[in-house]
């Protein structure tokens, strides 16, 4: 893409195609940097219990079991 930015014999139709890609290929990164975080959360057990903010919730829901029995 950088390239066909540079050279000026480039194919007005590939340089649209090339900026598509790249394009494109950003928005699959930014994609996966955010879902990331998401995916760890919710399908890895050992993730979120290293977690402080998952911990407290799941020492609360065990203290009031223990509480009513």
């Amino acid at each position: 893409y950088t390239h066909s930015q540079i050279n000026s014999k480039t194919d007005c139709r590939l340089q649209n195609q090339l900026f598509i890609a790249k394009e494109t290929t950003l928005f699959l990164a930014a994609t996966n940097i955010c879902m990331d975080p998401l995916i760890y959360i919710f399908l890895c057990k050992k993730f979120t219990e290293r977690l402080p903010c998952m911990r407290g919730k799941k020492t609360t829901g065990s203290t009031q079991e223990n509480q009513t029995t």
